[in-house]
């Protein structure tokens, strides 16, 4: 679906269905694997975490609170090469679901598979316009982690946390 979509985004000349649009949606196929879950997934094994994300989640699923990630990149070796596998209870990457963040499918189905009222949930993320903005749209309550040394940029509806450290979202939480 995802190499159908950017063959029409890209306005292949090519009519849907017809054997010249297969072709170029192979072709597009080839190089999103190539691009994005080969050499992309790779850049993840370079980044570094937060400090305490793995503890806070640790610390979240023995007080007994779900945990899920939802992400628009393919997560197929996103989660291990951060060192974050096994820590959730539901994952889901938006692409599976036809639309990227901050579109309400992507929540509502994270919503839908924790199987807690959207209010319940609070949204952990890092970019206001995909992750705030769409996790609010949906009713969820939600969290910016914002590392930067300028202030966070100005959200409307503004996030109901925002945290640098992992740590502080602990304390929050579970305090």
């Amino acid at each position: 679906m995802q190499a159908e979509l950017m063959a029409l985004y890209l306005s292949i000349n090519a009519k849907p269905g017809t054997a010249g649009f297969l072709k170029k949606v192979e072709k597009v196929q080839s190089l999103t694997e190539k691009e994005i879950y080969t050499r992309w997934e790779g850049l993840f094994k370079k980044v570094k975490l937060f400090p305490d994300v793995v503890e806070t989640v640790k610390a979240f699923r023995n007080a007994g609170l779900k945990t899920a990630v939802l992400s628009d990149f393919p997560l197929r070796g996103k989660l291990k090469n951060l060192g974050i596998d096994g820590l959730w209870d539901v994952e889901l990457c938006s692409e599976e679901l036809g639309a990227l963040k901050p579109a309400k499918v992507s929540f509502m189905e994270l919503q839908k598979r924790l199987d807690i009222p959207a209010e319940h949930i609070l949204f952990v993320g890092n970019s206001v316009r995909c992750d705030i903005a769409g996790a609010k749209s949906y009713g969820m309550k939600a969290a910016l982690i914002h590392g930067g040394i300028f202030p966070p940029p100005k959200a409307d509806p503004p996030p109901d946390l925002i945290f640098s450290a992992y740590r502080q979202l602990h304390n929050f939480v579970l305090q």
